[in-house]
């Protein structure tokens, strides 16, 4: 089971209300898939950033092997970024406007 989720956080076809749901629901490893896909827009990264505080530091420090860190449209580099400075300041849960 843990197989499938991976591949589907992984597949860029993935539908985007599955891939709302499998931000909605996924633990910890599975969240770590979709951070590292350069497809994402800013509100997917932004709610998968608000449900994993490894994804979102993932996603506003990239590894060089990471394809998110590749130039993307405007201010989705800057969700992951915007989410974790967010919780860092007490904002939990709150949602940031990009």
């Amino acid at each position: 089971m843990k197989a499938t989720l991976l591949g589907h956080a992984a597949n860029p076809a993935l539908p985007a209300d599955l891939l709302a749901r499998l931000l909605d629901t996924a633990d910890e490893e599975v969240l770590g898939v979709p951070a590292r896909r350069a497809d994402l827009d800013a509100a997917q990264l932004s709610a998968l950033a608000a449900r994993s505080t490894a994804a979102a530091v993932s996603l506003a420090h990239p590894k060089p092997s990471d394809r998110r860190g590749q130039p993307g449209p405007a201010g989705e580099r800057d969700a992951g970024a915007a989410v974790l400075s967010g919780r860092q300041a007490g904002l939990a849960g709150t949602h940031i406007a990009i």
